[in-house]
């Protein structure tokens, strides 16, 4: 097993290149992380026990609207600090297709792609001022992808949260083992 920075490993064994990046963060992160998910699920069974009162039907709808965006981010949160405790992202090369999947405790689905038909492998270029690009770089969400590729046209994006020159490095390693992947085929 080899290593690019602190995230990201990769070895090469019968002809399968395998790269794992980990999402992990520094346990001051992730006790933020918990902390949050704790104060939330708090909230919301507080907001759901309101539903039961004595409350006008009004207030009760406006609660209910209320609930219904608990419920979709409690899931968001959720899932964020699993992947941070649990989640690693794998990529694999293997018989002519580049396989990516992120991968909760065994759980997800990978997404095959045909070597050939890859291009414009690369950095994802980012502005630091741009709002929404700043949130998809927090740690708190699942996001902030740092490489990326067309495929049939399609941009493709992965290796979340690594530093540029990880991301750098990542690049030059995936680009020799697709070519070493294309010739072989």
């Amino acid at each position: 097993m080899k290593f690019i920075g602190e995230k990201v490993s990769h070895q090469k064994q019968q002809g399968v290149f395998t790269l794992v990046i980990s999402p992990k963060v520094t346990s001051l992160k992730e006790t933020l992380l918990l902390t949050w998910l704790l104060a939330w699920t708090f909230c919301g069974i507080f907001f759901i026990t309101q539903l039961f009162g004595p409350d006008p039907r009004e207030t009760k709808l406006a609660i209910g609207v209320m609930v219904a965006f608990w419920v979709y981010f409690e899931f968001k949160i959720c899932k964020a600090f699993f992947w941070r405790k649990h989640g690693l992202e794998r990529i694999m090369i293997k018989d002519g297709y580049l396989h990516i999947k992120n991968d909760i405790k065994g759980f997800g689905k990978a997404k095959m792609y045909f070597i050939d038909n890859i291009q414009n492998l690369g950095l994802i270029k980012t502005n630091k001022k741009n709002f929404f690009e700043f949130m998809s770089n927090s740690f708190w969400v699942i996001g902030g992808e740092t490489v990326g590729f067309e495929h049939l046209g399609k941009p493709v994006t992965f290796a979340q949260h690594l530093t540029n020159r990880d991301a750098k490095l990542l690049v030059r390693l995936l680009e020799s083992e697709l070519k070493l992947a294309k010739k072989a085929g």
